[in-house]
């Protein structure tokens, strides 16, 4: 039982898995992945893991009302209890003008895994990467100063952690530190 929770993780996963040729195998058409899901019987991930852990998945709330994507929202929500965005928490896409945040696509994405009973998962407060050039850069051009970047950090991150208070318990503060 095991050894089949760990297969179908590494597969939920995006590990890759070689399939014999149609030939030899009966079963769902595996170029049609609703058909895979639909006959292939899986425990959720998350109930496997039980108190242990959380199963997370990262995804960002475009999954959310595009017909194409149902059957990811289905896997999604049935197997992971916990779900961290991509790219809608980082700083380039929350604030992307000083002190000008649009938190519609973050809120969005928060709502979905309430909605699923799932815990979001905060990621990034501070990233080099994905962090708007004015971040670091002054109207002329120049590097700021370390006191101007830090007030700046500082703003941001309680900025963001305030509007997600009560709801976001978990948070990646630094990407690849």
């Amino acid at each position: 039982m095991a050894d089949r929770k760990i297969l179908w993780l590494c597969i939920l996963a995006g590990a890759g898995f070689v399939w014999a040729s149609a030939d030899e195998v009966s079963g769902p058409d595996l170029a049609r992945p609703e058909a895979v899901a639909e006959e292939v019987p899986l425990a959720p991930l998350k109930q496997a893991a039980g108190d242990a852990f959380l199963v997370g998945i990262a995804m960002d709330s475009g999954y959310r009302g595009r017909a194409a994507d149902a059957l990811s929202v289905r896997i999604a929500s049935t197997h992971f209890n916990a779900v961290t965005p991509e790219n809608s928490m980082k700083p380039m896409a929350l604030q992307p003008e000083e002190g000008r945040f649009e938190f519609g696509t973050a809120d969005r994405l928060v709502a979905m895994a309430e909605e699923w009973g799932a815990e979001p998962i905060g990621h990034c407060l501070v990233w080099h990467s994905q962090t708007p050039r004015w971040f670091f850069r002054g109207p002329d051009g120049e590097p700021v100063d370390r006191a101007l970047a830090l007030q700046r950090m500082r703003t941001h991150i309680a900025t963001v952690v305030g509007r997600y208070k009560g709801k976001i318990k978990q948070w990646d503060v630094v990407n690849e530190a």
